[in-house]
């Protein structure tokens, strides 16, 4: 549910390729994306790209009000291209951490789960956390951040309410605030950074 522009960044850059599970690789064939750009994960690969480095990190996706995941099910084969939300499966879910040869290391996730084990150990600089209003999972924010060492910058994602125009988003303030709450409390010494739509972040 959170790709549906992929397809038309990989058309618009003829050079970008794409890091994804296998239902997103199905669903992104089915959108249009070309195939021979989709390189297919299932968590643990470590990918040289000549001056950084992704690794794929297992991972867990967000539980809903009632506990239950998002539109379970995998896909083996391209679909119907989806129409509305409502034709789409979860897969499986990966996080990532991006390491560069001269600069910061990056864990970037996608949503409000992780898997410890997989997580337990790394040190990224910055860490890009999911965060939404639905909790469902015991202490996740608290558990994440001291399982990536504390980084030194936490930027929160994940936490506007999914609907309305880039511009016109609606960010929920019980999200945010907890955010910032934990991060203080758990995290003394990180720099929380709030992103913007469509506005660069210098690090």
């Amino acid at each position: 549910d959170h790709i549906a522009d992929v397809p038309y960044l990989m058309r618009r850059t003829p050079t970008v390729r794409a890091v994804c599970e296998e239902t997103t690789r199905q669903l992104l064939i089915s959108m249009g994306a070309d195939p021979a750009r989709l390189i297919a994960v299932s968590g643990g690969e470590h990918l040289d790209f000549d001056g950084y480095v992704v690794e794929v990190v297992p991972s867990l996706h967000s539980r809903s009000a009632d506990w239950r995941y998002f539109a379970p099910g995998r896909l083996i084969a391209p679909p119907p291209a989806p129409q509305t939300i409502s034709d789409l499966v979860a897969g499986e879910t990966v996080a990532y951490q991006l390491s560069f040869a001269n600069g910061p290391s990056i864990f970037w996730s996608g949503a409000t789960d992780f898997d410890e084990r997989a997580v337990e150990g790394r040190r990224p600089d910055i860490a890009i956390i999911s965060m939404t209003a639905t909790k469902r999972v015991n202490m996740y924010l608290e558990r994440l951040i001291r399982a990536l060492g504390m980084p030194r910058i936490l930027i929160p994602n994940h936490h506007d309410d999914l609907q309305t125009p880039l511009g016109e988003t609606v960010i929920i303030p019980e999200a945010i605030a907890e955010f910032r709450e934990v991060a203080r409390r758990v995290s003394p010494d990180s720099t929380v950074i709030e992103p913007a739509h469509l506005e660069v972040i210098e690090l």
